[in-house]
């Protein structure tokens, strides 16, 4: 599972495993920027694996709190890469996560 919930209201986002053998894969780049609002589902990175560059997407709604992986880095899979504040703690009078 790429992102995962913990108990403060953040959504801790992993690298995914998009291939059994992979290791290693390069993000290539972020498609949110933090403090963006992102929704379950949209885009969020893209990952180049040895097979090609892949999409991959939120699994919450809220607020990308911080990315702490730079664009073109070899990152280990499962490793935490950033996070996203859930909807519940970023405030629901942001009308964009409505």
């Amino acid at each position: 599972m790429p992102i995962a919930e913990n108990p403060l209201g953040v959504g801790i986002v992993r690298l995914a495993n998009l291939h059994p053998r992979m290791e290693r894969n390069v993000l290539v780049s972020w498609l949110k920027q933090e403090g963006d609002p992102v929704r379950r589902g949209e885009p969020l990175y893209l990952v180049e694996t040895r097979k090609g560059v892949f999409e991959v997407c939120s699994e919450f709604d809220g607020i990308v709190e911080r990315l702490l992986v730079a664009q073109g880095a070899r990152v280990v899979v499962g490793q935490e890469i950033g996070t996203i504040r859930l909807r519940a703690e970023a405030g629901t009078e942001d009308a964009s996560l409505r």
